[in-house]
């Protein structure tokens, strides 16, 4: 009997060693980094040595540790260990790259709890770039920290493409002929801030929009 309870918690230690050495395995692939501001983008270049959020591909025995409804397009598309950044003492930050609807485009963040080891709350989009069939969506955050703590403001650029043909084209001319392309497109903002364990959304007034757009230099006209 003893030797059965030895055996058990030989066992048990041994599990909850593997874990821990398997969290700690799973954070040494994320580079760490400290900012006040930082720009967060994604592109058709994700592959480049030279894009910053590259990352490092992550092997699939790491999917297990995140949340089920967070791993629906892993299997499709590599998924990349970018960067940690500490939030506060109980929280740390993961930025990942991972599989959007054709590459692994999308930038997002993904809160950890440091005691439990544990994700907790939905990552937040960061950043992504896509575009297919007249229409091409660009995603761009800063992650910055203020007194009351870390903040994410993101801008969505969202454009549809028609091309206007020109006096030849109309009368079914079959010679190849010019077009012109009409771009219509439409800017929207958000912004995010740590609490309560996880990014929530919050209420932005007109000052504050003109104050984000001012200092992140983004190109949008803003509505009255």
């Amino acid at each position: 009997m003893r030797n059965l309870i030895g055996v058990g918690v030989i066992a048990f230690l041994l599990a909850c060693s593997s874990k821990k050495n398997s969290s700690q395995d799973f954070l040494s692939h994320f580079e760490e980094i400290s900012f006040d501001t930082l720009s967060v983008y994604s592109g058709s270049h994700v592959e480049a040595d030279t894009f910053k959020f590259k990352g490092k591909e992550l092997d699939t025995l790491y999917f297990s540790l995140f949340p089920k409804d967070e791993t629906i397009n892993f299997e499709f598309n590599p998924v990349h260990a970018c960067f940690k950044f500490s939030i506060d003492n109980q929280h740390t930050g993961l930025i990942l790259r991972v599989p959007s609807e054709y590459v692994s485009s999308w930038v997002k963040v993904f809160t950890r709890e440091n005691a439990s080891q544990k994700f907790v709350g939905k990552s937040l989009p960061l950043a992504e770039s896509i575009g297919d069939a007249g229409y091409g969506m660009e995603q761009r955050s800063w992650l910055f920290k203020s007194k009351n703590g870390v903040r994410a403001f993101t801008h969505v650029e969202e454009c549809e493409y028609e091309m206007e043909p020109d006096e030849e084209t109309e009368e079914q001319d079959t010679t190849e002929t010019e077009s012109e392309e009409e771009e219509k497109c439409v800017d929207t903002f958000a912004l995010h801030i740590f609490k309560n364990g996880k990014f929530q959304k919050e209420n932005l007034t007109k000052p504050e929009l003109e104050k984000f757009v001012k200092q992140f230099k983004i190109n949008a006209i803003l509505s009255n």
